[in-house]
């Protein structure tokens, strides 16, 4: 017999060990106490792979401290009903108060028997991060060792319940009752970014609910993009794909990565020609991607994250979905209604472990509260615009020198703290360029910016607007700042057009609600 030291320090480390006995095993038996998804992720792959090969998986594992997972549980249920030599078996409350704290892995081969024995239960924590200490023992299948250890296993084995949807259904209903239990794959303690009051509820439910997809209703401003980020990393995620329909988005989205995960990540921004297949984090728009699908196997990613998903029922998006198969796809929006009545929730069968709208993110102090006045404009026609000849006669009185006048003596009515930092919301490219240069005339320095001006140029006024030495007070836009754009200290609103849908009046909303 031989023996040897394994930690996630030595090399090789202990998940090294556990791929490769894997690998050659014949048959294997696993007790564990408990079982994380994200621990459990890390090592789905080549259980699968020996079972498709024909090798004999026996794993056991508790509902102690409710730690395990139900979702593990029941991905555990669906390999026994796949897989006639994979068997699961439950400690639920089998021994009474005596603990079931085993962590102990044995590979039977042809010719040679391996255990690893020692402090690893089955969590990312575990067995990526962790100090944890375990022996490798290899030697025959007859020496006493293995021996006293297999008869162990077996007596553990006929004493546990078997793996059932009801066994399932009653260990979910004593872990909701009592579900405030230590969960050390959703311990973000070390990270620098703290998760806020809505990121720790909603890590929570997400990992309760968690299955092959879920979509998280959050108000703007309440740090869904972060979210994203701690959950994948929570979840072990190794490739990670995040999909937006605005390239101006993801420098935000590769900031939160990096800050979560460390900037050590291989990051691509796969747009233009830095189309780098082989990153383990792709940040990309949902017209590229789609594009590109024969670059990347439909497995590639483990974690997908699908940004402003109400935009999702579009058919590129639908090509995106359809065509990868993630361990987890992950839907993120604040305004998930949509006025053509195309339905976001069943693309996601209806699994929404979080929501918070915009009221319960004010009262929970994760935005600013605001004043909104209404004010009835004197000198506008407001037909429906259908015609050009309406639409120029619109364009022709609301940019006016008379109506602008109208609206700066409006905006001088309520007192701001610093410099006007303001955003204004218009009705097309042609409104926007008009307004400016009539306040602008008016003796206000503004500017207009359209779908037409390159990121950098918009981020360039931005920083003039938030600026209190920079004369810019006023930004002019179509739709730009709708979504993705972070310029928290904006202090004022100015909604100049008309709109019946609700999801674009609360996203340009919700450009002046984050804190400063």
């Amino acid at each position: 017999m031989s023996n040897y030291f394994l930690s996630n320090r030595t090399k090789p480390s202990f998940l090294d060990m556990f791929y490769h006995k894997t690998s050659i095993a014949k048959e294997i038996l696993i007790s564990v106490s408990f079982i994380k998804l994200a621990g459990w992720r890390l090592i789905k792959k080549v259980i699968i792979e020996s079972l498709e090969k024909g090798v004999d998986v026996k794993l056991v594992t508790s509902t102690y401290k409710n730690f395990t997972d139900p979702s593990v549980l029941l991905e555990m249920l669906e390999l026994q009903t796949k897989f006639t030599n994979f068997e699961c078996k439950v400690d639920h409350r089998s021994f009474d108060d005596i603990g079931f704290h085993t962590k102990g892995y044995i590979f039977i081969g042809q010719n040679e028997t391996s255990a690893i024995v020692g402090s690893t239960n089955l969590t990312r924590s575990a067995l990526l991060t962790n100090f944890e200490w375990n022996a490798l023992v290899e030697g025959n299948l007859h020496d006493s060792f293995f021996d006293t250890m297999i008869q162990e296993f077996d007596f553990i084995w006929k004493s546990v319940n078997g793996l059932t949807q009801d066994l399932i259904k009653a260990y979910e209903l004593a872990r909701m009752i009592s579900y405030e239990s230590w969960d050390m794959d959703y311990e973000l303690s070390r990270s620098r970014i703290k998760p806020n009051k809505m990121q720790e509820i909603a890590l929570k439910e997400i990992n309760k609910s968690r299955k092959d997809k879920a979509l998280v209703v959050a108000a703007m401003g309440t740090g869904k993009t972060y979210l994203a980020a701690m959950d994948a990393k929570a979840f072990g995620a190794k490739r990670v794909l995040f999909v937006v329909h605005r390239e101006n988005i993801l420098d935000n989205a590769i900031r939160a990565f990096r800050d979560i995960f460390g900037a050590g990540i291989y990051v691509n921004k796969f747009l233009g020609d830095q189309k780098n297949h082989q990153a383990d984090f792709v940040f990309t728009t949902n017209i590229t991607i789609n594009k590109h699908f024969q670059l990347f196997d439909p497995h590639y990613f483990d974690y997908i994250i699908i940004d402003e998903v109400h935009h999702a029922t579009a058919n590129t998006y639908q090509s995106v979905m359809n065509y990868f198969k993630p361990d987890f796809l992950l839907g993120l929006t604040a305004t998930p209604e949509r006025m053509d009545n195309r339905n976001v929730y069943e693309l996601f069968d209806y699994i929404v472990p979080f929501e918070i709208r915009l009221r319960e993110a004010i009262d929970n102090d994760i935005i600013v509260p605001f004043q909104y006045f209404g004010i009835r404009d004197q000198h506008i026609n407001y037909d429906e615009n259908h015609t050009k000849k309406q639409f120029d006669l619109f364009l022709k009185e609301f940019t006016s020198e008379k109506n602008s006048l109208f609206i700066i003596d409006e905006i001088k009515k309520r007192p701001l703290i610093g410099k006007p930092k303001i955003i204004g919301f218009c009705s097309s490219v042609e409104h926007a360029q008009a307004m400016s240069e009539t306040f602008n005339r008016l003796g206000f320095t503004t500017i207009s910016l359209t779908g037409n001006n390159p990121p950098e140029e918009r981020q360039y006024y931005f920083n003039r607007l938030s600026d209190e030495k920079d004369p810019l007070t006023i930004i002019f836009t179509v739709d730009v700042l709708n979504e993705g754009i972070d310029v928290p200290s904006i202090n004022m609103v100015l909604f100049l057009r008309p709109t019946k849908s609700p999801t674009i009046f609360i996203q340009q909303l919700g450009r002046g609600l984050r804190k400063y």
